[in-house]
């Protein structure tokens, strides 16, 4: 992870050095080369540093979290259904929303955090101890009282 993060840096700089650098000193048809020439070095750096980054947290999160852990199973359990709910709830906490004048963070926040609450609530009341859990989990899980 951390050669991962020092590729990113790396292109960072160069991108900016490079690109601010000419940016006012070239003519328009020579700085569009060299945007050109620059988008082609850059590509393989990008693409290395996304990489190394990746193995890097898969290779941290294997290393400090590899015990049983019930909160972890439950949402890797509810994640699913979570996923072929959620879209339907999304966009009708959006569209009730749109008639409130607040800031757009506080709106998706909300949206964000009340379509999680309703999508585990449903997952924990019609999905994991049905028929249905059993064929989204591979297991049935006897009901307990939230």
């Amino acid at each position: 992870m951390i050669i991962g993060l020092i590729v990113s840096c790396v292109f960072l700089i160069f991108e900016n050095h490079l690109y601010l650098d000419f940016q006012y000193k070239l003519p328009p048809q020579e700085l569009n080369e060299l945007h050109d020439l620059i988008w082609l070095i850059n590509q393989p750096i990008k693409v290395t540093g996304s990489i190394l980054i990746s193995f890097g947290l898969i290779g941290l999160f294997e290393s400090q979290i590899n015990q049983f852990n019930p909160i972890g199973r439950f949402l890797s359990d509810s994640a699913y259904w979570m996923y072929l709910i959620h879209l339907p709830i999304v966009n009708l906490i959006g569209f009730y929303l749109f008639q409130f004048s607040l800031l757009p963070e506080i709106k998706f926040l909300i949206a964000i955090f009340s379509t999680l609450f309703l999508t585990l609530i449903t997952y924990k009341v019609f999905v994991r101890s049905t028929y249905l859990g059993f064929l989204l989990n591979g297991k049935m899980y006897p009901f307990k009282k939230i």
